[in-house]
C-alpha cells in the first residue's frame, strides 16, 4: 500500500495505524502544495475499501480498489477548490509522448490522464449538487466528458495516434471550461449539506470516504455545517481534510482531527516523482506544471505590467492586444495568476510615494486593490467581458488617482 507515495513520512505513520487498528474516522493532512496530500488520501481510500483478505496490496484485484484506481467508486466522494488544468495538461503530454513512441509504460500515461480528468469530475458528483441550480448544465457538460474518456479507455489498442490525440485534446478543452464555468473558491454550504445526508445512508458497498481538499476554504456556513458531521460521523465513514494552511481552522474542527504532516521534498526528490509520474524531466514540481500554462508566467506578468502602465496614465488604454495575449483570459489560472500580479503592482507603488503623502496614498491604494478585486469577480464570477471590466477598472483607478492628489 501507498506504493505510489514517495518521501512523505506520514505514510509510514498511516501504515502503523491501519496495522494498529488506530486509524481515525476523522483525518487532516497539511502541509505545502504539491506534497502528495491528494494523492495519499486517494491511496487510503483504496486501502480502507479493500475487499481482499489481505487489505490494501497495491496490485489488488479485487472489485472495490479496481473502481477506487479508477476514481469511479460509488463511496467516494471527492470536493473542494482545486486548479486542475495544469495536471491534466501535463497528463496529456505524458500519455501522447509515451504513445507516439510505444512506450512500455503507456498503459501507465493512460491511467494517469484519466485520473486527472476525473479528479476533476469527481466535484461535480451528483450527491454534491442535489439542489443545485446549475446541476442540469453540468450533469451535461460532464456526460460529455465520461463518454469520450469511455472512448479512450476502449480505443487505446485500435485507435490511430492522430485519433487518440483528437480525443485528448476535446477532453482537455472540455475539462477547462468545465472547471472555468462551474468552479468554486471557497466550498459551498450546499456541498457540505449534501455529503453529510449522503454520509448517513446505508451503503451495501463497505466504507464511505470523504475528501475535502483545500478544506481550509469555507465560509462560516460551511464550517458549521461541517463540524456538526465531524461531532457525530456515521460509523462507516472517514473524513480526510486537506489544507496548505492548518491555522485557518476553527479550534473546534482541529480537535477533531488527527493530523499528519507532509513536508516539502528536496529538489532531487521532486524531480525522481516528476520522472516516475509524468516520465517527463523537470527539478520542481510546481514550476514543472506551471509550463502548461496555456500562455507563459512571463507572458503574463508583462501584459499585467503592461495593464498597470495604462492603468496608472502612463501609456493609451489598448486592451485587445493585451487581452488576445492572455487566450482572452479564458482559463480561470491565468485570469487569477494575471489579477494577482496587478495586486503586486499595485502595493508596490506605496513604496514609491512621498512621505508626506504617504498615509493619504495608503488609503487610496486599499480603495484601488478593492477595485482591481471588483474587477477580477465581474470577469470570473460574472463572465463580464474583459475588456469592459478593465474599462470600468481604469475609469475608477484614474477617479481613485485625482483624488490623491
Amino acid at each position: 500500500m501507498f506504493e505510489n507515495v514517495l518521501y512523505q513520512n506520514a505514510v509510514d505513520q498511516l501504515i502503523q495505524a491501519i496495522e494498529n487498528k488506530d486509524l481515525p474516522q476523522s483525518l487532516l493532512f497539511f502541509g505545502p502544495s504539491s506534497s502528495a496530500k491528494l494523492t495519499t488520501a486517494l491511496e487510503l481510500a483504496r486501502v480502507l475499501s479493500c475487499k481482499a483478505a489481505v487489505k490494501g496490496e497495491w496490485l489488488c484485484s479485487c472489485s472495490s480498489c479496481a473502481q477506487h484506481k479508477l476514481l469511479v467508486h460509488q463511496n467516494l466522494l471527492l470536493l473542494g477548490p482545486r486548479e486542475t488544468s495544469l495536471e491534466i495538461a501535463a497528463s496529456e503530454a505524458s500519455f501522447l509522448k509515451a504513445i507516439s513512441q510505444n512506450a512500455e509504460y503507456k498503459e501507465a500515461t493512460k491511467f494517469l490522464f484519466l485520473r486527472s480528468i476525473r479528479k476533476l469530475l469527481l466535484r461535480y458528483h451528483p450527491v454534491l449538487l442535489q439542489d443545485d441550480d446549475q446541476a442540469s448544465k453540468v450533469a451535461s457538460h460532464v456526460l460529455q466528458i465520461n463518454e469520450l474518456l469511455e472512448e479512450l479507455e476502449q480505443g487505446l489498442h485500435t485507435s490511430e495516434i492522430k485519433d487518440i490525440q483528437k480525443i485528448t485534446e476535446s477532453l482537455v478543452d472540455l475539462s477547462v471550461k468545465l472547471e472555468a464555468q462551474y468552479s468554486y473558491d471557497s466550498i459551498p454550504v450546499l456541498h457540505i449539506r449534501n455529503l453529510s445526508y449522503w454520509a448517513r445512508l446505508t451503503s451495501s458497498d463497505g466504507k464511505k470516504i470523504v475528501i475535502i481538499e483545500n478544506a481550509d476554504r469555507m465560509l462560516d456556513a460551511s464550517k458549521n455545517a461541517l463540524l456538526k458531521i465531524l461531532e457525530e460521523p456515521p460509523k462507516n465513514l472517514t473524513f480526510i481534510l486537506l489544507t496548505t494552511n492548518r491555522n485557518a481552522f476553527l479550534p473546534t474542527i482541529l480537535s477533531r482531527l488527527r493530523p499528519y504532516y507532509f513536508q516539502e521534498r528536496k529538489e532531487e526528490e521532486q524531480k525522481e516523482v516528476i520522472e516516475r509520474v509524468f516520465h517527463l524531466t523537470a527539478s520542481n514540481i510546481e514550476d514543472f506544471l506551471l509550463g502548461y500554462l496555456p500562455v507563459s508566467l512571463e507572458t503574463i506578468q508583462n501584459n499585467a505590467k503592461k495593464l498597470y502602465a495604462m492603468l496608472e496614465g502612463k501609456s493609451l488604454l489598448e486592451l485587445e492586444g493585451i487581452i488576445k495575449d492572455l487566450g482572452g483570459l479564458k482559463s480561470r489560472l491565468v485570469l487569477s495568476l494575471f489579477f494577482n500580479q496587478l495586486f503586486l503592482l499595485q502595493r508596490e507603488s506605496i513604496r514609491n510615494a512621498d512621505e508626506d503623502k504617504k498615509a493619504l496614498v495608503l488609503e487610496k491604494t486599499y480603495e484601488a486593490l478593492s477595485f482591481i478585486k471588483s474587477c477580477y469577480e465581474n470577469i470570473r464570477f460574472l463572465r463580464q467581458n474583459p475588456q469592459s471590466a478593465f474599462e470600468s477598472l481604469a475609469h475608477s483607478l484614474l477617479k481613485n488617482k485625482k483624488n490623491t492628489l
